[in-house]
C-alpha cells in the first residue's frame, strides 16, 4: 500500500527518551505499507520492511515508555486525509503478570497478544531490524531492581532488554535501541485507486 504520513522530521530530546542525545526520525519517509489487520473495527496497515532506530537509556526510558511514547510516536505517522489513528505494535499492552520464585519476582506486561499473534502467523511482516514491541518488565531480587523495555527479534522471538538498574547503593543506565513500528488505522472510507498490490506497484489509496 502506498501510504504518505504528513509529519517531517520529528525530534525526540534525551529528558524523552533518557539518551545521551537528542533524536530525530522523519514519518513521512515511510511510504510503502502492508496490511496489518483486518476487522468489523477497520484496517490496520504496518511499514513494509524495516522502520528508523531509536535509543532508550535508563530511568527515564522506563517511565515514559510506561506512560505511552512509543503511541506518542506512532501518532505522528497518521495521514489524516487517509487514516483515523495509530498506536506502536504491541500496544495496548495486555495480560499482566506476577510472577515470584523465592527471592526473585517480576511484573511483565507483555506485547499486545492479538499482535503477537498476526506476527506468528504472517512472518513477513515481521521486520528485519530488532523493533520495539512495547512490553515491560520489573525484577526484584535480593539485592537490585531490574527495568526492562521488550523488543521483537527478526525471527519473532521477544525479550525485555534493561535499561536501569538500582540497588540500595547505586544504579546503573543502559541504552538499548530498536526500530519503530507504527500501525495506522485507515479510515472507513478509504479505497483503492489503482496499483497491484505489490512492493514495485503498492495499492494507491482514494477517499
Amino acid at each position: 500500500i502506498s501510504y504518505t504520513p504528513t509529519a517531517g522530521t520529528q525530534t525526540l530530546t534525551s529528558s524523552q527518551t533518557g539518551y545521551s542525545s537528542n533524536q530525530t526520525y522523519t514519518p513521512s519517509n515511510t511510504t510503502k505499507w502492508r496490511v496489518f489487520s483486518t476487522s468489523a473495527a477497520g484496517i490496520e496497515i504496518i511499514p513494509e520492511g524495516s522502520g528508523e532506530i531509536l535509543y532508550f537509556r535508563g530511568e527515564k526510558a522506563f517511565n515514559n515508555w510506561y506512560s505511552g511514547i512509543l503511541n506518542d510516536i506512532a501518532n505522528n505517522f497518521v495521514n489524516s486525509t487517509y487514516a483515523d489513528s495509530a498506536r506502536h505494535l504491541g500496544m495496548p499492552r495486555e495480560n499482566y503478570v506476577h510472577t515470584s520464585n523465592g527471592s526473585v519476582s517480576s511484573d511483565t506486561y507483555p506485547m499486545n497478544a492479538s499482535d503477537q499473534a498476526i506476527l506468528n502467523a504472517n512472518s513477513g511482516l515481521i521486520s528485519s531490524e530488532t523493533t520495539f514491541n512495547g512490553a515491560l518488565r520489573t525484577t526484584w531480587r535480593t539485592n537490585a531492581t531490574h527495568y526492562c523495555i521488550g523488543v521483537m527479534y527478526s525471527d519473532g522471538t521477544t525479550a525485555e532488554l534493561e535499561v536501569y538498574r538500582e540497588t540500595d547503593s547505586s544504579s546503573t543506565n543502559t541504552s538499548k535501541s530498536g526500530a519503530i513500528r507504527p500501525i495506522v488505522k485507515l479510515k472507513s472510507t478509504v479505497f483503492v485507486t489503482g496499483g497491484s498490490g505489490t512492493s514495485a506497484s503498492p495499492y494507491t489509496l482514494g477517499i
